[in-house]
């Protein structure tokens, strides 16, 4: 179980989280998946510059 799936199963069974901590919480988890897929967008279009320089490298040789 993740820290948040343990954070909001605590705060609906024992109301230890305040609607505002959860929602905080959540932001929280919203801006992390935010900069994955920031960074996943980034190495995509990394990897089409280096895959369009691979056969320039390749045929230049010959």
């Amino acid at each position: 179980m993740a820290d948040w799936d343990a954070s909001l199963a605590a705060g609906t069974s024992g109301g230890a989280h305040t609607g505002a901590s959860l929602m905080d919480e959540m932001r929280e988890a919203l801006a992390m998946i935010t900069e994955k897929t920031e960074e996943c967008e980034e190495l995509r279009r990394q990897k089409c510059e280096v895959e369009k320089e691979v056969p320039v490298l390749l045929f230049g040789l010959y």
